[in-house]
């Protein structure tokens, strides 16, 4: 990757490994936090656990597709993060 997560992104890959079924809330959910994102993913990880890592901040020897992400960058690049 040749950034880091959006916001949208980040809450993406949260609920995409914790609560696939929320997915269709997200920007439901960003209106509500907006300017408050960082109580929102303290929240999130303290009820689900830790937040996924972003790619753009693991090493690059670390560029198989056997992360713990479930895919998620593969589910990020299929969708409309407009």
């Amino acid at each position: 990757p040749t950034a880091p997560w959006t916001t949208k992104e980040r809450l993406i890959a949260f609920y995409t490994k914790y609560q696939p079924d929320k997915l269709d809330g997200i920007d439901g959910i960003l209106e509500k936090y907006a300017g408050k994102e960082d109580k929102l993913f303290t929240a999130l990880v303290k009820k689900y656990g830790p937040e996924p890592e972003d790619p753009f901040y693991l090493g690059s020897d670390s560029d198989d597709d056997d992360s713990e992400d479930g895919g998620v960058n593969e589910q990020l690049e299929g969708m409309d993060l407009g």
